[in-house]
Protein backbone atom coordinates (compact mmCIF):
# COMPACT_ATOMS: atom_id res chain seq x y z
CA UNK A 1 0.00 0.00 0.00
CA UNK A 2 2.94 2.33 0.83
CA UNK A 3 4.37 1.69 -2.72
CA UNK A 4 1.10 2.20 -4.47
CA UNK A 5 1.00 5.69 -2.15
CA UNK A 6 4.17 6.90 -3.65
CA UNK A 7 3.67 5.93 -7.01
CA UNK A 8 0.36 7.85 -7.10
CA UNK A 9 2.48 11.00 -5.93
CA UNK A 10 5.13 10.56 -8.43
CA UNK A 11 2.52 10.61 -10.75
CA UNK A 12 0.55 13.58 -9.35
CA UNK A 13 4.20 15.58 -9.89
CA UNK A 14 4.64 14.50 -13.51
CA UNK A 15 1.23 15.78 -14.62
CA UNK A 16 1.45 19.16 -12.50
CA UNK A 17 4.85 19.66 -13.50
CA UNK A 18 3.30 18.91 -17.86
CA UNK A 19 0.47 21.27 -16.66
CA UNK A 20 3.02 24.36 -15.61
CA UNK A 21 5.01 23.31 -18.77
CA UNK A 22 2.17 23.78 -21.25
CA UNK A 23 0.22 27.16 -19.44
CA UNK A 24 3.78 29.01 -19.46
CA UNK A 25 5.79 28.60 -22.41
CA UNK A 26 9.49 30.35 -22.29
CA UNK A 27 10.30 32.96 -24.75
CA UNK A 28 12.35 32.09 -27.96
CA UNK A 29 15.82 32.25 -27.48
CA UNK A 30 17.66 35.45 -28.84
CA UNK A 31 21.21 34.99 -30.22
CA UNK A 32 23.51 37.68 -27.86
CA UNK A 33 26.25 39.24 -30.03
CA UNK A 34 29.50 36.87 -29.37
CA UNK A 35 31.84 39.63 -28.29
CA UNK A 36 29.54 42.45 -26.67
CA UNK A 37 31.05 46.18 -27.07
CA UNK A 38 32.59 47.12 -23.81
CA UNK A 39 30.49 50.02 -22.23
CA UNK A 40 31.74 53.51 -23.16
CA UNK A 41 32.57 55.32 -20.28
CA UNK A 42 30.53 58.22 -18.73
CA UNK A 43 31.18 61.26 -20.99
CA UNK A 44 33.22 64.08 -19.52
CA UNK A 45 31.12 67.65 -18.56
CA UNK A 46 31.60 69.63 -22.42
CA UNK A 47 33.12 73.18 -22.81
CA UNK A 48 31.45 75.71 -24.22
CA UNK A 49 33.60 75.44 -26.93
CA UNK A 50 32.70 71.77 -27.67
CA UNK A 51 28.87 72.47 -27.16
CA UNK A 52 29.29 74.82 -29.88
CA UNK A 53 30.77 72.53 -32.48
CA UNK A 54 28.28 70.06 -31.73
CA UNK A 55 25.63 72.94 -32.75
CA UNK A 56 27.43 73.76 -35.30
CA UNK A 57 27.79 70.10 -36.79
CA UNK A 58 31.80 69.92 -36.23
CA UNK A 59 33.28 66.81 -35.16
CA UNK A 60 34.93 66.62 -31.68
CA UNK A 61 38.67 67.56 -30.72
CA UNK A 62 40.95 65.07 -31.17
CA UNK A 63 41.45 62.59 -27.88
CA UNK A 64 37.28 63.07 -27.03
CA UNK A 65 34.89 60.21 -27.43
CA UNK A 66 32.02 60.35 -28.95
CA UNK A 67 28.44 59.43 -27.38
CA UNK A 68 27.47 56.14 -27.75
CA UNK A 69 25.70 55.13 -31.43
CA UNK A 70 22.03 54.45 -31.67
CA UNK A 71 22.87 50.68 -33.12
CA UNK A 72 24.26 50.07 -29.59
CA UNK A 73 21.52 51.20 -27.32
CA UNK A 74 19.51 48.65 -29.80
CA UNK A 75 21.05 45.99 -28.98
CA UNK A 76 21.37 46.13 -24.95
CA UNK A 77 17.93 46.91 -25.43
CA UNK A 78 17.66 43.63 -27.26
CA UNK A 79 19.28 41.36 -24.75
CA UNK A 80 17.28 42.92 -22.16
CA UNK A 81 13.82 42.15 -23.50
CA UNK A 82 15.07 38.71 -24.17
CA UNK A 83 15.02 37.81 -20.39
CA UNK A 84 11.75 36.47 -19.72
CA UNK A 85 9.95 38.48 -16.22
CA UNK A 86 9.83 36.06 -12.96
CA UNK A 87 6.24 34.67 -12.94
CA UNK A 88 5.24 35.29 -8.77
CA UNK A 89 3.54 31.93 -8.91
CA UNK A 90 6.89 29.81 -9.26
CA UNK A 91 7.84 30.59 -5.76
CA UNK A 92 4.97 28.50 -4.70
CA UNK A 93 5.29 25.24 -6.90
CA UNK A 94 7.49 23.96 -3.66
CA UNK A 95 5.02 24.54 -0.97
CA UNK A 96 2.20 23.43 -3.16
CA UNK A 97 4.17 20.25 -3.95
CA UNK A 98 4.72 19.59 -0.29
CA UNK A 99 1.01 20.51 0.25
CA UNK A 100 -0.12 17.76 -1.99
CA UNK A 101 2.16 15.07 -0.84
CA UNK A 102 1.67 15.60 2.39
CA UNK A 103 -2.81 15.11 2.17
CA UNK A 104 -1.66 11.91 -0.15
CA UNK A 105 0.10 10.46 2.63
CA UNK A 106 -2.25 10.84 5.30
CA UNK A 107 -5.28 10.12 3.12
CA UNK A 108 -3.28 7.05 2.73
CA UNK A 109 -2.42 6.24 6.42
CA UNK A 110 -6.20 7.16 7.48
CA UNK A 111 -7.68 4.13 4.85
CA UNK A 112 -5.12 1.83 5.89
CA UNK A 113 -5.87 2.45 9.24
CA UNK A 114 -10.04 2.05 9.05
CA UNK A 115 -9.16 -0.89 7.16
CA UNK A 116 -6.88 -2.30 10.27
CA UNK A 117 -9.50 -1.34 12.57
CA UNK A 118 -12.42 -3.46 10.41
CA UNK A 119 -10.21 -6.46 10.15
CA UNK A 120 -9.56 -5.82 13.81
CA UNK A 121 -13.05 -5.60 14.48
CA UNK A 122 -13.79 -8.60 12.34
CA UNK A 123 -11.38 -10.85 14.60
CA UNK A 124 -12.72 -9.66 18.07
CA UNK A 125 -16.16 -11.71 16.82
CA UNK A 126 -14.74 -14.70 15.42
CA UNK A 127 -14.43 -17.71 16.95
CA UNK A 128 -11.67 -20.25 16.19
CA UNK A 129 -12.09 -23.52 16.88
CA UNK A 130 -9.11 -25.69 16.26
CA UNK A 131 -11.22 -28.72 15.67
CA UNK A 132 -8.68 -31.02 14.06
CA UNK A 133 -6.50 -31.10 17.41
CA UNK A 134 -6.88 -33.54 19.76
CA UNK A 135 -7.43 -32.96 23.74
CA UNK A 136 -4.25 -35.76 24.12
CA UNK A 137 -2.25 -33.87 21.17
CA UNK A 138 1.30 -33.98 22.20
CA UNK A 139 2.25 -30.96 20.58
CA UNK A 140 -0.96 -29.13 22.20
CA UNK A 141 0.23 -30.60 25.03
CA UNK A 142 3.64 -29.16 25.14
CA UNK A 143 2.03 -26.05 24.18
CA UNK A 144 0.96 -25.08 27.11
CA UNK A 145 3.09 -26.19 29.35
CA UNK A 146 6.35 -24.17 27.73
CA UNK A 147 4.03 -20.81 26.61
CA UNK A 148 0.69 -21.06 28.90
CA UNK A 149 1.76 -22.07 32.59
CA UNK A 150 3.50 -20.50 34.73
CA UNK A 151 5.18 -20.87 38.14
CA UNK A 152 3.26 -18.73 40.77
CA UNK A 153 6.74 -18.20 42.28
CA UNK A 154 8.25 -16.47 39.17
CA UNK A 155 8.20 -12.54 40.03
CA UNK A 156 5.42 -10.78 39.11
CA UNK A 157 5.59 -7.32 37.11
CA UNK A 158 5.82 -4.47 40.01
CA UNK A 159 3.19 -2.96 38.57
CA UNK A 160 0.45 -5.19 39.35
CA UNK A 161 -0.02 -3.31 42.53
CA UNK A 162 -0.45 -0.20 43.52
CA UNK A 163 1.02 1.64 46.37
CA UNK A 164 -2.59 2.95 47.52
CA UNK A 165 -3.71 -0.35 47.96
CA UNK A 166 -3.85 -2.56 51.06
CA UNK A 167 -1.31 -5.44 51.08
CA UNK A 168 -2.21 -8.99 50.32
CA UNK A 169 -2.30 -11.50 53.55
CA UNK A 170 -2.84 -14.91 53.49
CA UNK A 171 -6.25 -15.80 55.37
CA UNK A 172 -5.62 -17.20 58.92
CA UNK A 173 -8.71 -19.66 58.52
CA UNK A 174 -9.74 -21.85 56.19
CA UNK A 175 -12.73 -20.72 54.56
CA UNK A 176 -16.00 -23.49 54.74
CA UNK A 177 -15.42 -25.08 51.31
CA UNK A 178 -11.65 -25.51 52.57
CA UNK A 179 -12.77 -26.99 56.10
CA UNK A 180 -14.70 -29.38 54.63
CA UNK A 181 -12.34 -30.50 52.37
CA UNK A 182 -9.70 -31.04 54.55
CA UNK A 183 -11.71 -33.03 57.15
CA UNK A 184 -12.72 -35.62 54.12
CA UNK A 185 -9.09 -36.00 53.27
CA UNK A 186 -7.99 -36.38 57.23
CA UNK A 187 -6.13 -32.61 56.73
CA UNK A 188 -3.54 -34.42 54.31
CA UNK A 189 -0.64 -32.60 53.48
CA UNK A 190 0.75 -31.66 50.12
CA UNK A 191 -2.27 -32.27 48.41
CA UNK A 192 -2.97 -31.33 44.52
CA UNK A 193 -5.71 -28.83 43.65
CA UNK A 194 -6.76 -27.68 40.20
CA UNK A 195 -9.11 -24.15 40.68
CA UNK A 196 -10.99 -23.00 37.46
CA UNK A 197 -11.98 -19.21 37.94
CA UNK A 198 -9.99 -18.34 41.25
CA UNK A 199 -11.01 -14.93 42.27
CA UNK A 200 -13.95 -14.34 40.40
CA UNK A 201 -17.02 -12.65 40.92
CA UNK A 202 -18.65 -16.40 41.09
CA UNK A 203 -16.22 -17.16 44.32
CA UNK A 204 -16.95 -14.14 46.54
CA UNK A 205 -13.43 -12.18 44.88
CA UNK A 206 -11.72 -15.46 46.50
CA UNK A 207 -10.03 -18.23 46.10
CA UNK A 208 -10.84 -21.78 47.89
CA UNK A 209 -7.09 -22.82 47.95
CA UNK A 210 -5.31 -20.30 49.90
CA UNK A 211 -5.17 -21.76 53.20
CA UNK A 212 -4.72 -25.59 51.75
CA UNK A 213 -1.79 -24.02 49.56
CA UNK A 214 -0.16 -21.77 52.94
CA UNK A 215 -1.28 -24.24 55.87
CA UNK A 216 -1.53 -27.56 53.83
CA UNK A 217 1.65 -26.80 51.88
CA UNK A 218 -0.61 -28.07 48.60
CA UNK A 219 0.17 -27.14 44.71
CA UNK A 220 -1.83 -27.16 42.12
CA UNK A 221 -3.38 -25.52 39.10
CA UNK A 222 -5.30 -21.88 39.21
CA UNK A 223 -6.86 -21.10 35.90
CA UNK A 224 -8.76 -17.84 34.73
CA UNK A 225 -9.84 -16.27 31.96
CA UNK A 226 -10.38 -12.64 33.62
CA UNK A 227 -6.75 -10.14 33.57
CA UNK A 228 -7.64 -8.60 36.87
CA UNK A 229 -8.21 -12.00 38.58
CA UNK A 230 -5.53 -13.17 37.30
CA UNK A 231 -3.40 -10.08 38.09
CA UNK A 232 -4.87 -10.69 41.69
CA UNK A 233 -4.53 -14.42 41.73
CA UNK A 234 -0.38 -13.40 41.04
CA UNK A 235 -0.32 -10.72 43.53
CA UNK A 236 -1.25 -13.78 46.09
CA UNK A 237 0.06 -16.76 45.21
CA UNK A 238 3.84 -17.75 45.56
CA UNK A 239 3.65 -21.10 46.27
CA UNK A 240 6.65 -22.74 43.98
CA UNK A 241 4.92 -25.82 43.19
CA UNK A 242 1.73 -24.11 42.12
CA UNK A 243 1.18 -23.10 38.36
CA UNK A 244 -0.66 -20.18 36.75
CA UNK A 245 -2.87 -19.60 33.62
CA UNK A 246 -4.90 -17.17 31.66
CA UNK A 247 -7.28 -18.80 29.70
CA UNK A 248 -10.31 -20.70 29.93
CA UNK A 249 -12.04 -23.94 29.79
CA UNK A 250 -12.84 -25.03 26.40
CA UNK A 251 -16.84 -26.34 26.06
CA UNK A 252 -15.65 -29.18 23.54
CA UNK A 253 -12.22 -31.56 23.21
CA UNK A 254 -10.57 -29.18 21.04
CA UNK A 255 -8.78 -26.00 22.12
CA UNK A 256 -10.25 -22.50 20.65
CA UNK A 257 -10.44 -18.75 21.20
CA UNK A 258 -13.01 -16.74 22.11
CA UNK A 259 -13.73 -13.04 22.55
CA UNK A 260 -13.68 -12.79 26.59
CA UNK A 261 -16.02 -9.14 27.92
CA UNK A 262 -14.22 -8.04 31.20
CA UNK A 263 -16.03 -5.08 33.69
CA UNK A 264 -12.79 -3.19 35.41
CA UNK A 265 -13.97 -2.68 39.05
CA UNK A 266 -14.15 1.07 39.84
CA UNK A 267 -11.58 0.62 42.56
CA UNK A 268 -9.39 -0.75 40.59
CA UNK A 269 -9.28 1.83 37.74
CA UNK A 270 -9.41 4.98 39.88
CA UNK A 271 -6.14 4.11 42.03
CA UNK A 272 -4.53 3.48 38.19
CA UNK A 273 -3.66 -0.25 38.27
CA UNK A 274 -5.63 -0.84 35.22
CA UNK A 275 -5.56 2.06 33.25
CA UNK A 276 -7.66 0.29 30.49
CA UNK A 277 -10.10 1.85 30.16
CA UNK A 278 -13.13 4.31 32.39
CA UNK A 279 -14.87 2.41 35.10
CA UNK A 280 -17.45 0.16 35.03
CA UNK A 281 -16.87 -0.02 30.88
CA UNK A 282 -16.56 -3.59 29.13
CA UNK A 283 -13.22 -4.54 27.84
CA UNK A 284 -12.75 -7.22 25.27
CA UNK A 285 -9.80 -9.43 24.91
CA UNK A 286 -8.87 -12.54 23.11
CA UNK A 287 -8.56 -15.46 25.75
CA UNK A 288 -7.44 -19.14 24.68
CA UNK A 289 -9.39 -21.81 26.14
CA UNK A 290 -8.27 -25.25 26.59
CA UNK A 291 -9.89 -28.97 27.63
CA UNK A 292 -9.44 -29.77 31.55
CA UNK A 293 -7.65 -32.61 30.41
CA UNK A 294 -5.30 -31.26 28.23
CA UNK A 295 -4.43 -28.73 30.72
CA UNK A 296 -4.37 -31.66 33.70
CA UNK A 297 -1.56 -33.44 31.00
CA UNK A 298 0.15 -30.45 30.70
CA UNK A 299 0.53 -29.43 34.27
CA UNK A 300 1.45 -33.33 34.76
CA UNK A 301 -1.66 -33.37 37.61
CA UNK A 302 -3.75 -36.51 37.15
CA UNK A 303 -4.50 -37.58 40.70
CA UNK A 304 -6.18 -34.27 41.81
CA UNK A 305 -7.69 -34.47 44.95
CA UNK A 306 -10.10 -31.09 44.84
CA UNK A 307 -11.31 -29.48 41.66
CA UNK A 308 -12.95 -25.94 41.91
CA UNK A 309 -15.06 -25.67 38.56
CA UNK A 310 -16.38 -22.12 38.54
CA UNK A 311 -16.69 -21.32 34.94
CA UNK A 312 -20.00 -19.90 34.49
CA UNK A 313 -22.21 -22.91 32.91
CA UNK A 314 -19.10 -25.00 31.04
CA UNK A 315 -18.87 -27.50 34.21
CA UNK A 316 -20.75 -30.07 32.30
CA UNK A 317 -18.49 -29.91 29.25
CA UNK A 318 -15.60 -29.86 31.04
CA UNK A 319 -16.58 -32.85 33.10
CA UNK A 320 -17.22 -34.52 30.06
CA UNK A 321 -14.40 -33.63 28.46
CA UNK A 322 -12.35 -36.12 31.04
CA UNK A 323 -11.76 -39.87 29.69
CA UNK A 324 -13.71 -42.63 31.68
CA UNK A 325 -10.76 -45.15 32.59
CA UNK A 326 -7.82 -44.30 35.35
CA UNK A 327 -5.38 -41.97 33.11
CA UNK A 328 -7.41 -39.16 35.55
CA UNK A 329 -8.21 -39.53 38.91
CA UNK A 330 -10.12 -36.77 41.09
CA UNK A 331 -11.23 -37.18 44.66
CA UNK A 332 -13.22 -34.46 45.45
CA UNK A 333 -15.44 -31.95 43.12
CA UNK A 334 -16.94 -28.38 44.10
CA UNK A 335 -19.05 -27.01 41.02
CA UNK A 336 -19.51 -23.11 42.10
CA UNK A 337 -22.25 -21.36 40.87
CA UNK A 338 -26.15 -22.42 39.28
CA UNK A 339 -26.04 -26.15 39.41
CA UNK A 340 -26.64 -28.20 36.30
CA UNK A 341 -29.26 -31.34 36.60
CA UNK A 342 -26.38 -32.65 33.64
CA UNK A 343 -23.28 -31.89 35.85
CA UNK A 344 -25.19 -33.73 38.72
CA UNK A 345 -26.06 -36.95 36.93
CA UNK A 346 -22.76 -36.95 35.27
CA UNK A 347 -21.34 -37.52 39.08
CA UNK A 348 -23.55 -39.90 40.33
CA UNK A 349 -23.24 -41.97 37.64
CA UNK A 350 -19.43 -41.84 37.82
CA UNK A 351 -19.38 -42.75 41.25
CA UNK A 352 -19.56 -39.72 43.41
CA UNK A 353 -22.00 -38.86 46.19
CA UNK A 354 -23.14 -35.61 47.28
CA UNK A 355 -21.13 -34.23 50.15
CA UNK A 356 -22.62 -30.94 50.86
CA UNK A 357 -25.12 -28.41 49.32
CA UNK A 358 -24.27 -24.29 50.18
CA UNK A 359 -25.83 -21.14 48.59
CA UNK A 360 -23.05 -21.26 46.35
CA UNK A 361 -21.74 -24.71 45.72
CA UNK A 362 -22.01 -28.48 45.46
CA UNK A 363 -19.52 -30.52 46.87
CA UNK A 364 -19.17 -34.53 45.52
CA UNK A 365 -16.74 -36.84 46.44
CA UNK A 366 -15.77 -40.63 45.40
CA UNK A 367 -17.67 -43.63 47.23
CA UNK A 368 -14.43 -44.15 48.94
CA UNK A 369 -14.30 -41.42 51.57
CA UNK A 370 -15.99 -41.26 54.18
CA UNK A 371 -19.18 -38.95 54.17
CA UNK A 372 -19.32 -36.36 56.84
CA UNK A 373 -22.21 -35.41 58.91
CA UNK A 374 -22.41 -31.08 58.24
Amino acid sequence: MVRAASALVAKLHRLLWRQLAETTPLPPPTAAPPHPPPTPPAPSPLTRTQTAQLKDGAPPCKGERSPPSASASATVASVESAVPPEEPFRHFLPAALFILTFVTVIGTLLIYMDNTVIQFKQNMRREDELAKVAQDDDVLVAYIREWQLTSAAKPFPPHSRHPSLPPERLPPFPTPIESVVAQLLNYKHKGVFVEVGAYGAASGGGSRTEWLESTLEWSGLLLTPNAHDYFRLRARRTAPGTLTTHACLSTSTHPKEITYQENWPREEVEVGVLALGNAGEEFSARVKCFPLYSLLLAAQKRNVDFLSLSCGGCELAALLSLPQNDQVHISIVEIVGKQSAGAEALLLSRGYNIVTKTSTSTIYAVRDIPTLKI
